[in-house]
């Protein structure tokens, strides 16, 4: 090979080896776009660094890059929702995205907010089973709810209807309390029948009948005091002390009623629930002493007086209870419950770290601790708990699978295999359903055997690149059987297969080659035809250089042979022609121009100077057999002209004919056409020798007799 044909070959290998380079590339990115759309589309642009053209590349690159600009979109979309606390909205689309599109903390964010709807959801049940009006805390619990989630469906809509309701509520309360306070005993009546077809349980029903009933009393007796007083007043009017006496007996009731109640609202500041009932039965009793004088302030303490014994607050922290978030519980639950909320926070501030193990054992102690509170409770942030730890157990087993991924990429598969291994392990021990895991580990399995696949074929590639073709079908083959052994479903058989192909056209252009090197053309051509119809026949593309080179080679062994050929030709027609069998050395000569003309080397140099020397001899022979077939004919006529030119009888016979050429100069041929007759018997007799001379004319073709002789001479015997 020239300088210039060892550079083309150089450059040639550098393009096939870009070429397998981006190949393997583009395998590597598309298994890893499964798993990381990133990851794989940077795979792939690595792969068309290498191998600008490689078909299809530039396509697969630009939809994966219109891909990931959407998501991103999408993901800037969900940062604005969750800003604007549409967590509900955020949290379903983060579900939505596919699990290849990789960001941080999805997982603990996912699990963040779904603990949080899922708490709005507890609460919202848990408000509709309570009534939706006075002192109900649906509505304190439904606004807890807003606040977790202000976009949870439908839920804005209901807190209003139920504000709506309080207010329809607290209307009905305060117009009751005033019918009462202005003695309109009949407004009072129908307003609390209509109250107790709206709000047929409250507990107020109960209290405004007896307000009314006492209100009543209160009136009765008031007007018996107060006639009573008049007729004392009319009998000892000279006194004058009765009617101040008694005004400021219950001005004096009525003031230290007033230091009742203000110590009441001080043990209420206190949250002393059990003594606000204690002081509030006390300045109940005071009040009623209050018959005549102060209505006004009395009405106003026990209206208020009655809206905090009637509260929840009041009503729960008398028997030690506490509200803590949204339910009331005892007093020496509020540090256990506090317990398990820190208990919570670190488990999710671990999961954030990717701390899963630690995470874990948070969760699995407030888990524990949670067992140990009232049923409410412990149903509250039990299920809680084990959204989170069921997440954190889930995190944990795939951070394995991630582990098993990196190990494989670096090509440490029994590493890989090793963490998988422990991936089950852990699945197991945690209780994890299939579904939930296995798909994940199945997957990971399969990529570990595909990447011992991958490597397979790979180093059959190394093989096939360095000539090593059947070196090359072998590692090939061990791959096909290792992926049909493993069940693999790889889509790349067919490619393999067409490497086998390769490697079989290269064994067969090889075997061409060594009978090339032989000088055994025949058998080289059969190889290289048998490499080429291989390809063909198996849809290779035919810009492989195996494939260039093969069908070069291919021409250059018919180029040659076809040489040797006409060599072997001339050689043949030399020795008829020494032999003077024209008629052979014609035909050997039309077979060589043949060769020349209906093949495809005619222009060739080499096959020119061939078929100037076949002309040349060509002509030398048809001159040769154009001179015999003369003679022939003068040979084949001679007893007639013999007897034409001598006026011979039909019973002479002619003795040893013979022609000889003269000359063949112009377009005349000259020959002599001598014979002798014998006539005598016994001893003796008497020969006679004659001769013709002919010319032949070539362009007209017709012959003419020259001269003629004749000659006797006697013999004594034969």
């Amino acid at each position: 090979m020239n300088d210039a044909q060892i550079r083309r070959a150089a450059e040639e290998g550098k393009v096939l080896m870009a070429r397998e380079q981006a190949k393997k590339l583009v395998a590597e990115g598309k298994a890893m776009l499964e798993r990381d759309l990133r990851g794989g589309l940077l795979k792939l642009r690595q792969a068309q660094a290498f191998d600008p053209d490689y078909p299809d590349l530039e396509d697969e690159i630009f939809l994966r890059e219109d891909a990931i600009e959407k998501l991103d979109s999408l993901l800037d979309y969900i940062v604005v929702l969750l800003k604007d606390r549409k967590d509900y909205q955020a949290c379903q689309l983060l579900k939505d995205l596919p699990a290849n599109y990789i960001i941080t903390d999805r997982a603990q964010m996912v699990s963040d907010l779904t603990s949080r709807i899922a708490r709005a959801e507890g609460l919202v049940e848990e408000a509709r089973g309570l009534p939706k009006s006075g002192g109900s805390p649906a509505l304190k619990i439904l606004e807890e709810a807003l606040g977790l989630v202000p976009d949870y469906p439908g839920l804005q809509e209901e807190v209003a209807a139920v504000r709506g309701a309080y207010s329809r509520y607290q209307v009905y309360l305060e117009s009751l309390e005033a019918a009462i306070r202005e003695k309109n005993f009949a407004k009072a009546a129908e307003l609390l029948k209509a109250f107790r077809e709206v709000y047929q349980n409250d507990s107020n029903i109960s209290r405004f009948e007896v307000a009314i009933q006492n209100r009543k009393k209160d009136m009765r007796g008031r007007e018996n005091l107060i006639k009573n007083l008049r007729t004392i007043s009319m009998a000892a009017a000279v006194l004058g002390v009765v009617g101040g006496g008694y005004f400021g007996y219950e001005t004096w009731v009525l003031s230290d009623a007033g230091k009742e109640w203000d110590k009441v609202t001080r043990l209420l500041a206190e949250k002393k629930y059990a003594e606000v009932q204690t002081g509030g039965g006390v300045v109940i009793t005071k009040l009623a002493k209050v018959r005549l004088f102060g209505g006004e302030r009395k009405d106003e303490i026990l209206t208020k007086l009655n809206q905090i014994l009637q509260s929840e607050t009041v009503k729960q922290g008398a028997v030690g209870r506490v509200m803590t978030d949204g339910a009331y519980v005892p007093v020496g639950d509020v540090s256990k419950v506090n317990s398990v909320k820190a208990l919570m926070a670190e488990g999710a501030s671990l999961s954030t770290a990717a701390d899963y193990a630690g995470a874990i054992s948070k969760f699995e102690e407030g888990l524990a601790q949670a067992g140990g509170l009232e049923a409410s409770l412990a149903g509250k942030y039990g299920d809680e708990l084990k959204t989170s730890l069921r997440a954190a157990q889930e995190a944990a087993v795939q951070q394995k699978i991630e582990e098993s991924r990196s190990l494989k990429s670096a090509g440490d598969f029994n590493g890989a295999v090793a963490k998988l291994n422990e991936s089950s392990q852990m699945a197991a021990q945690y209780g994890l359903s299939a579904e939930v895991t296995g798909q994940a580990r199945e997957g990971a399995y399969q990529e570990i055997e595909q990447g011992r696949y991958r490597d397979m074929v790979g180093a059959g590639d190394k093989k096939l690149a360095g000539g090593r073709f059947a070196e090359a079908i072998s590692a090939y083959e061990q791959a096909l059987a290792f992926a049909q052994e493993k069940n693999l479903g790889v889509s790349q058989t067919a490619k393999v297969r067409e490497s086998i192909t390769q490697a079989k056209v290269g064994i067969l252009a090889g075997k061409g080659d060594d009978f090339a090197k032989r000088s055994r053309w025949a058998d080289a051509i059969n190889s290289y035809g048998s490499a080429i119809k291989l390809h063909e026949e198996s849809g290779l593309k035919k810009d492989l250089p195996l494939y260039r080179q093969t069908v070069d080679s291919l021409a250059k062994a018919r180029r040659v042979a076809a040489l040797d050929e006409l060599r072997n030709g001339e050689r043949e027609g030399q020795k008829f022609m020494a032999a003077a069998e024209w008629a052979k050395a014609k035909k050997t000569y039309d077979r060589q121009l043949a060769l020349i003309d209906q093949g495809a080397y005619a222009a060739d140099p080499e096959f020119t100077a061939f078929r100037k020397n076949a002309v040349a001899r060509q002509a030398e022979v048809d001159e040769k057999l154009y001179l015999a077939d003369k003679k022939d004919y003068l040979l084949g006529r001679h007893r007639a002209l013999f007897k034409q030119a001598f006026g011979l009888g039909g019973d002479v016979a002619m003795l040893d004919p013979t022609v000889v050429l003269l000359s063949s100069a112009g377009d005349t041929l000259k020959y002599s056409l001598s014979a002798s007759s014998f006539e005598g018997s016994g001893g003796g007799g008497v020969y006679t020798l004659y001769e013709l001379t002919y010319a032949f004319n070539r362009k007209n073709g017709g012959w003419v007799l020259l001269d003629k002789k004749s000659g006797r001479k006697t013999s004594g015997g034969r």
